[in-house]
């Protein structure tokens, strides 16, 4: 079926919309122009969306695909959003316009609209929209969301892990039942303790059924944080058991770890766009994992590599997740570890084609 666009009307009618529609916190951190310049407007069946695509679109290049899933204040029978679909539109699809995420990952956006709660078929006209995208790399689909759109996450996941390479809930919660079908799966959920509207405690119980089968999860918990976190999705949090402080948060925050596959990337987009399905069932990619392999040479305080790949970033953590440092574009295959003192160290290799692989080393 072919997929047909929204027609607009006149340009004032269209800025009425846009400023009844744009949450007022959205409102007053940009214009709304960015809407009607960046994101399509679109209806495919009963579902309308908005749609952004790669910057400087290559058409011999395949890009990656993120699901943005709305909260419930975009809920409306309002005729206004029904003919725009704009309140769909976050904070984080705002972000996405923006330099230089929008340069750094190159990508489709797919904002989806919706009436009532998430659900498994609001997940099928998504796959059908997506089919319908030239260059979609469809290795590299991604669903991230806040309060009603975190648990819309877990639900998209949950009724379909193989379709995802990874996902970022906020705000949400998932069902307890589904952790063990998701052991593999790369997701990262953060919630703020003191949320009351979607309860801290609901997550937290995932959580714990995701420790038991020692999954993947990686679980941030900002501290005496209410309910309102969609600001917070796109940060930097190092794995600690002890509260960390950040810039965005009065208290700090806490990520812990349900397994021992995790990533211990602390950048949630860097995290996101680098995991792909085809390594979903692995704790590493394999391919990039099979071609690297390492040499540590004390006497000399290097770190070299062999590799079939060419490697743009080496980041060096300790068992705690903590980044000791990081290298981008490493010459000669070789790294400086005068730096490290005695213990053992994960260092991570991120190849040009966003691959990973991680090696340990000790150093005594």
């Amino acid at each position: 079926m072919k997929l047909m666009k929204n027609t607009f009307i006149t340009p004032m009618l269209l800025g009425i919309a846009l400023y009844i529609s744009i949450p007022t916190h959205i409102f007053a951190l940009t214009q709304p122009q960015w809407v009607i310049d960046m994101y399509e407007a679109h209806k495919y069946k009963t579902m309308a969306y908005r749609l952004l695509r790669p910057i400087n679109c290559d058409t011999t290049q395949k890009y990656p695909l993120v699901i943005t899933l709305h909260n419930g204040p975009a809920m409306s029978d309002s005729t206004q959003i029904k003919a725009y679909n704009i309140v769909n539109l976050r904070e984080m699809n705002r972000k996405f316009a923006e330099e230089p995420l929008r340069s750094t990952y190159p990508t489709y956006i797919l904002a989806p609209q919706v009436n009532s709660g998430w659900s498994k078929s609001d997940l099928n006209i998504c796959k059908e929209i997506i089919s319908s995208l030239p260059y979609v790399d469809m290795n590299r689909i991604y669903v991230m969301g806040q309060s009603m759109g975190g648990v819309g996450t877990f639900t998209f996941v949950a009724a379909d892990p193989k379709y995802f390479a990874a996902a970022i809930a906020c705000s949400g919660f998932g069902d307890t039942i589904k952790a063990p079908t998701l052991v593999n799966f790369n997701i990262w959920a953060l919630h703020g303790s003191a949320d009351i509207t979607v309860p801290f405690t609901k997550d937290s119980l995932f959580f714990e059924a995701m420790k038991k089968v020692n999954a993947r999860m990686k679980f941030t918990t900002f501290i005496k944080q209410g309910h309102s976190t969609e600001h917070l999705m796109m940060n930097n949090y190092l794995v600690s058991d002890t509260p960390l402080p950040n810039d965005s948060l009065k208290n700090g925050y806490i990520t812990q770890t349900a397994g021992s596959g995790f990533d211990p990337e602390s950048d949630t987009m860097k995290w996101m766009f680098s995991k792909s399905n085809i390594s979903n069932n692995t704790a590493a990619t394999p391919t990039l994992n099979s071609s690297l392999s390492i040499v540590l040479n004390q006497t000399k305080n290097a770190l070299s590599w062999f590799c079939d790949e060419k490697i743009v970033e080496v980041m060096v953590y300790n068992t705690l997740g903590f980044l000791q440092f990081k290298i981008s574009n490493p010459n000669n295959n070789i790294i400086d570890i005068s730096a490290l003192q005695h213990g053992i160290y994960l260092i991570k290799f991120n190849s040009k084609n966003l691959s990973i692989a991680t090696k340990k080393i000790i150093i005594n």
